[in-house]
């Protein structure tokens, strides 16, 4: 499994809701891998970004792009 962010447009089986005056939309295929993952923006020259912290993650890579649920 990997992590993706894009810009998209709302379908009507996505989930969503708003978070800081972002909307977020997330698929209902991935939604069950997300439930209860916290997505953070550390502002640092080395290692900034967005940080995805999922606690279905059995084992995550490296670069945290990627997981095994």
């Amino acid at each position: 499994m990997q992590y993706g962010m894009t810009f998209d447009e709302r379908r009507p089986d996505d989930s969503a809701t708003e978070f800081f005056g972002i909307n977020v939309l997330v698929d209902p295929f991935s939604a069950e891998y997300l439930r209860g993952t916290v997505v953070d923006y550390v502002d640092a020259m080395t290692g900034g970004g967005f940080k995805i912290s999922n606690p279905k993650a059995q084992q995550s890579c490296g670069c945290g792009k990627s997981f095994a649920a």
